[in-house]
């Protein structure tokens, strides 16, 4: 019984590193194991054999997954991360550019504020200074 179990273990693996090894098509290797499992007449061996093939295809395939899932967060990793060449942004206040008062005066006209509301600024600022000097700051 021994015997038999490790050729037929033998067996087993030998197709397994053909099928790996020459990346034959699936149905010519299924034809195979089919062969070599049907020569199999013992229930025990095959169960063992069986149970063997079982773990070696899990364990295939949770392999396979682990792989796919590092090189797709590797692949996400290098896109995001800058080139050495590349120019990274370190102020964001390159953005924009300061005006000048003459500039906001243009665009304030561009925009058609008029006197009146120049004039209510001018008398909502005196109104502060009436309560600061009230409250006797400076």
């Amino acid at each position: 019984l021994g015997t038999r179990l490790k050729n037929q273990e033998i067996q087993l693996s030998y197709l397994l590193k053909l099928y790996k090894a020459k990346k034959k098509e699936p149905s010519d290797f299924l034809q195979r194991l089919t062969s070599a499992v049907n020569k199999i007449s013992d229930p025990k061996i095959f169960k063992h054999l069986m149970s063997n093939l079982t773990g070696d295809v899990i364990t295939a395939a949770m392999t396979v997954a682990i792989k796919d899932q590092l090189e797709g967060a590797q692949q996400a990793f290098a896109q995001a991360a800058p080139t050495v060449g590349e120019d990274t942004d370190t102020e964001e206040g390159d953005d924009f550019e300061l005006l000048d008062q003459a500039e906001l005066d243009q665009i304030e006209s561009k925009l058609g504020l008029t006197q009146d509301q120049d004039e209510e600024a001018q008398h909502s600022r005196k109104s502060a200074g009436f309560l600061s000097n009230l409250l006797g700051g400076h």
